[in-house]
This record gives C-alpha cells, structure tokens and sequence, in this order.
C-alpha cells in the first residue's frame, strides 16, 4: 500500500500524503472530503474556510483483498486528473447535500465532522505560520483533502494548490446554486444570504483566470463544459420559473451575478454569442438588475465582436441616456466602439456625451484622447477618428467651458498636445492636409506665445508642403507677431519665398535671418541648399558676396585658420564649405560675364584650400564642387 501512495500520487504540489486503511465509505466505497481554505494574511493568522464540501469517490468498491492490494482505482480517489478521459468520466463527485445525507444514513455525528475539520484547518494554519512568519499578504487558496477514519478523527491526507479551477468545483457551485434557489423559495433569508457568497466567491475563482486553455486532444477542459452547461440551466430556470408573489430578491441577485460573471469570461475567450446569451438571460430579471449600465455594456461588447454595429450603435445611446453609467463607463463604451471604426455611430453619440457632462473640461481631453487613441497608427484608418475629434474640439460650447477657470486651463493645455502630437504624426508621414487640420485645431487652443508661434511655423511647413504658398505666409505672419525676431519664424519666411521663385525677397530675406539674435552660420549652410533645391540662386549680387569672401579670407590670413574656423572637428567641414560656395559662386559669377567678382571669388577659394588640413585638397574639393545653377 505505501508503494501505491509513493508510486502513484496525484500529480500537483503537495505538502503530505498517506493511505487511511479503515476510513468511511460512501455506499461501499473510498471517499475523501475536498474543503478550501483561502488564506487572506498570516499576520492574526486570517483564512476563510469553504463551508460547502464536497466528496470524491472512488470507482471500485473499497477491499483490502490481496487482489486489490494494489489497484488504484480502489485506493485512489483522484481519477479526475487521468488524462484518460474514459477514466475521468467515471470519477464521481459528490455534492455537499448527497454527501451529507449519506453521513447521517451512517449513523455519524455531521455536526462534529464539521467542528473537526475547522479545527483541522485551524491547526495546519498554525503549523503553517511557523515557518512563513507574520506575513500580511500571503494569500492562496489551498485544497484540503480529508478522509475520515472509522472511530477516529478527520485525518488531513493531502494540501494542495487549489488556485486553477478544477472540475469538482463546478459540483460545488451548482450544490452552492440549487441550495440558494431552494433556500429562496423557502423563504430562508438569512441561510440563502449566506450561500450567495459561497457561490460568488467559487464562481470568481472559476472565472477570474478564465483563459481558453486546451487539452493535448484539442478539447476545452471538462470543468468548463460542465460550467457552460450549468449557464444553460440557469437560463433555463429562469425562462420557465413561475416565481410566487414576494419570492426573495436572493435568488435573483444570484442570477445577476453568476451571469454577469459568465458574460464577462466568454468575452475575454472571444466567445460572443455565449456572452450574449447570459446577457439576455440577464435582461430577464426584473428591472432594476437588468437595465443596469454594465448589462448594456457588455451587450454593447457582444454585439461589437459579432460585428452587429446598429444593434451596438443602440447600446451606446442607451448607456449615455442612461443616467447611473458614470463618466468612466461612457468613455470605455465610446472606445470600444471608436476602435471598431464605426464612425456613423459616433456622430450623435458625442452629441450627446459632451450635452450631458457640459460642466467638466477634464471629460472633454479625456474623450480626444480615447478617439485619437483608437488607432494603432496614422492614415486612412485614423481619418474617422480625426475627424471626429476636431468637430468634438472645435464646438463653440467646449472652447467657452474650456476658456473658463484653472480647471479649464489644464484642459485646454493637455487638448493642445493631443491635437499637436496627432499632427507632428501626419507631419512625418507627409500627409500635409491631415497635419494642417490638426495644427489649425491646436492654434486655438495655444495660449503660450511660444505654442503660438510654433505651432504656426508647422501649419507654415504644411502648406508650403502642399504648393499653398500664399497661406504659408499667412502662418508665418501669425508666427512674428506671437515671437518676433526669431531665426526659425524668418527662415521659413525664406524657404516660402524661394518657392515662390522670388529671389530678390529671398535675398533680403536672408539678410534679416543673418540679423536675428539667435542666427548661427550653419543658417548659411542650408539656406544654400534651399536656394539650390528651389532651382535658383538665392544670391544673385556678385560683387558684394565677392566681398565678403575677400574680408573673410583676409581675416583668415590674420588670425590663422585654426583661430578662425576653430581647431576641433568642425574645422575641415567648415573650411570646405567656404571653398566650395566660392568656388561656385565663381563660376556663376563668370558665366554672368562679372570676371572681376569671380577672379576675386577664385582666389578667395584658393585661400581656404591652401589652409585645409587635408593633404591634396585641391582634388578633394573640386570633387564636390557643383555646376551652377542659372
């Protein structure tokens, strides 16, 4: 016998095992008691005891024959975790109710089992505590397998890890379930108030991990078809009950729960249709439980999985009139239905929302956030939310609540950078029209002067991005008035007159950026490439920019090229930029017939190559030289 308990143990984490050799039977065979203890803190040494427990039964009857010395099936209670299914279906579990008739019909004191199995938990808590220490959060649900002994004292044979769900949990919980119905009918209140939070508490530990799990074969795990099936009962009970005048609320607060729990399981393992079952099954209680927002909620999350969007698009309208679904509850159901793209359904529904909560300026953010945030990235997909947002935002109603108090500021603020980050987004996927509706709707809501002018000088970039030049000048105007003399608004200013291929404004352009506080000679640098790219000089006086390489040069010869240019890495790219405009700008100014400004400019650039650190310079930077551009 001990090599059968050695040999062929249950699998699962145990903290003892042994074999009772004269325990009590149910109906001639072997029988252990499964109780639970949930363990809530071991500082006070608090745990709940499961009040309800069942039995699992052997599938032979009990001998001690040598024959059977050695045969599991008699000695064994545990056939629920063969992987043989013929094996597991002849496992049989008992309810409480059954086992408890049957320990009676024995002649056994019922009363004093259960005071020896408190008693038993109390002590293996105790025992427990010893070696854990005063911990306040060690909570785990153990399953405590007891047999009971003939003329002795329930004897613990096994502590397990019960926090997964097994099969005889669902025996449990529906013995938990009839024993509320029956105490309800009875008019039993304070017994069928009690049993509801036996029931809650097992049908949460079904559910609360409820993943899709599969066995080796395919199969979804029996305990879960057995708990679908008791779903189908309940629904059953509640289409054919005929329910006596002033029946106890009990049984249908039961109702409500266990359903709403199973709803919210079969949408987590993307099973819709189960889920809208127990959410009609729901809507059959009596009014005050089935017109509750979280049953429209999750019948709104059925129907938007089975992609029933005018039923879904009903849901929605009936959470946001319904005046008990909280602000946090209409966002979720404006998200939910914000990422299945149904934009038709939004239109009334923001209508509605932003009418009914009119007093709050952090909702107003919060609902642009969850509509730009239904999508994963910029394009087609977000045009439908975009341009929901902007005709949220842009309502006179929200500007005048936003424009209101230190809350509305905040608002005002973070709707800012919700419209600014969905635009610089566009921006970068070079969808300039979808940026510059973006932009255009966080110009009014910038109050900085910097926001102001910066947000200007991208609406600036977006039409210029688009051949609308004359609006970009229109933004680079509202950006100087914001933030005057600054090199990044004047700078624009330049690259939209050099797309309008007006090269004496650019010109002079150029000079008012070389006159700003904050201009730095890189400027140069890419003003060149943007008169280059427009396709015309940016420069067209050869004489005076003759001059300015002649000073340059000369200064150069003074002070030492290191002083100059700077003895650090920039050193070699600075002085072949020198070289290489006057180089070009030689070779312009000789084909414009100005030889006196180009012999100047070519001998400016002989200068600054004589100076580069770079042995052989001279191929080095004719190499990079360019044709002109006439």
């Amino acid at each position: 016998m001990e090599a059968i308990v050695c040999h062929r143990a249950a699998p699962g984490d145990r903290i003892a095992q042994a074999c009772v050799r004269r325990p009590v039977l149910f109906q001639g065979r072997k029988v252990d008691f499964r109780l639970y203890l949930a363990v809530r803190s071991f500082e006070g040494r608090e745990a709940y005891l499961f009040r309800r427990f069942y039995g699992r039964v052997a599938n032979n009857v009990y001998s001690l024959e040598p024959d059977q010395a050695h045969d599991h099936h008699t000695h064994f209670t545990v056939s629920c975790y063969d992987p043989d299914e013929a094996v597991r279906s002849q496992q049989l579990m008992v309810p409480y109710d059954d086992l408890v008739a049957e320990l009676e019909s024995q002649g056994l004191d019922v009363a004093g089992i259960k005071s020896q199995l408190h008693d038993l938990a109390h002590n293996l808590l105790a025992a427990g505590s010893y070696q854990i220490g005063s911990w306040p959060r060690s909570r785990a649900v153990y399953g405590l397998d007891v047999l009971l002994e003939q003329g002795r004292a329930a004897r613990l044979r096994a502590v397990v890890d019960a926090s997964e769900p097994a099969e005889g949990d669902v025996e449990q919980l529906r013995s938990a379930v009839m024993a509320v119905l029956a105490a309800g009918k009875d008019g039993s209140a304070s017994s069928a108030e009690a049993d509801v939070q036996d029931v809650l508490h097992i049908t949460s530990k079904l559910w609360n991990k409820c993943v899709e799990t599969k066995d080796p074969n395919g199969k979804a795990p029996r305990w879960q078809l057995q708990l679908r099936q008791l779903a189908s009962d309940l629904l059953s009970m509640l289409k054919e009950a005929e329910l006596p005048a002033g029946w106890l609320t009990v049984p249908f607060k039961l109702y409500f729960q266990m359903l709403r729990l199973m709803a919210a399981a079969y949408l987590k393992i993307g099973n819709a249709a189960l889920a809208l079952q127990c959410v009609q099954g729901q809507r059959m209680l009596p009014p005050r439980l089935a017109e509750q927002c979280s049953v429209q909620y999750q019948a709104l999350q059925s129907f938007l999985q089975l992609d029933r969007i005018q039923d879904a698009e009903k849901e929605l309208q009936a959470i946001l009139s319904n005046q008990d679904a909280s602000k946090a509850l209409c966002l979720d159901a404006l998200s939910a239905v914000s990422k299945q793209h149904c934009t038709s359904a939004l239109h009334s529904a923001i209508d509605m929302v932003l009418n009914r909560f009119t007093d709050d300026p952090a909702f107003v953010c919060s609902l642009a956030n969850v509509l730009l945030s239904s999508v994963d990235k910029v394009g087609a997909e977000s045009e439908g939310a975009d341009q929901l947002t902007l005709m949220a935002v842009g309502k006179e109603a929200v500007l005048n609540l936003l424009n209101n108090g230190d809350a509305g500021a905040r608002a005002k603020e973070g709707i800012f950078s919700l419209l600014w980050n969905r635009g610089t987004e566009h921006f970068q996927a070079k969808a300039y029209s979808a940026a510059a509706d973006m932009y255009a709707a966080a110009l009014l809501y910038a109050t900085a002067d910097g926001d102001k002018a910066q947000t200007a000088r991208q609406l600036a970039l977006c039409h210029l991005g688009a051949d609308q030049s004359s609006k970009s000048l229109d933004y680079v105007a509202i950006a100087e008035k914001s933030q005057p003399g600054g090199i990044s608004t004047a700078f624009i200013r330049f690259k939209v007159l050099l797309a309008m291929q007006n090269g004496d404004a650019a010109m002079q352009q150029l000079h008012t950026c070389m006159a700003c506080a904050d201009f730095e000679p890189i400027y140069l640098t890419v003003a060149t490439q943007e008169a280059y790219s427009a396709g015309a000089s940016a420069v067209v006086n050869y004489i005076e920019l003759s001059d300015y390489f002649n000073q340059a040069s000369r200064h150069m010869a003074e002070v030492g090229a290191a002083h100059f240019f700077g003895d650090d890495d920039g050193r070699p790219r600075d002085l072949e930029w020198f070289a290489t405009m006057a180089w070009n700008t030689g070779r312009e100014a000789g084909l414009a017939g100005d030889f006196m400004s180009s012999a100047v400019l070519f001998g400016a650039c002989a200068d600054f190559y004589s100076a580069h650190p770079v042995k052989d310079v001279a191929n080095c930077g004719r190499q990079k030289v360019r044709d002109p551009v006439i």
